[in-house]
């Protein structure tokens, strides 16, 4: 069909040529088209001020951001500086206590601090998921303290024991 209709134009193009359409075809061709070319030009307007303003308010946010994150990075990291020496301390002094001579009673030291342990990681997750409050860093070195102090007890009383058993040999042998 496309053929036909095709090889029907191309016959009669010369009776085609001839027409041509009057002036008031051409106005409301001309309207139409300028309608469409306002609406156009209208809408590339406001697509270029919501461009514009989404570009400035991205940039104002990411700003803010970066100073944001630059003032908690403070804190983390002089919180991070105060956790990892706690921590080294924590880890030197359980190394003591496992080294010790008795099992039964380093065994029971150490359940003491793993509850310790335990509630530190609990109070950890809690500082991660909400920003870190005043309140909550205290909390975690409060936390990391107590186990300093608990284990410098454990030590003490691991060293008297030392020392007792030493003197019992020494008056034993006497």
């Amino acid at each position: 069909m496309g053929d036909s209709l095709e090889r029907f134009i191309v016959n009669n193009r010369e009776a085609f040529d001839d027409l041509e359409p009057t002036a008031e075809v051409w106005q409301k061709i001309r309207k139409k088209r300028s309608y469409k070319d306002k609406v156009v030009n209208v809408l590339w307007r406001v697509a270029a001020v919501v461009l514009l303003v989404s570009t400035v308010l991205l940039i104002l946010e990411r700003g803010n951001d970066q100073e944001r994150g630059a003032q908690e990075r403070g804190l983390t990291d002089e919180f991070s500086k105060v956790e990892d020496y706690y921590t080294s301390l924590i880890i030197h002094k359980k190394q003591e206590i496992l080294n010790s001579k008795n099992p039964s009673l380093r065994r029971g030291f150490l359940i003491e601090i793993e509850r310790l342990d335990e509630q530190y990681e609990k109070l950890k997750e809690t500082y991660l998921e909400q920003n870190a409050g005043d309140m909550l860093t205290d909390a975690m070195i409060n936390n990391l303290k107590l186990r300093i102090q608990i284990l410098n007890k454990q030590l003490e009383i691991l060293n008297q024991m030392n020392k007792d058993q030493e003197n019992e040999k020494s008056y034993s042998e006497i």
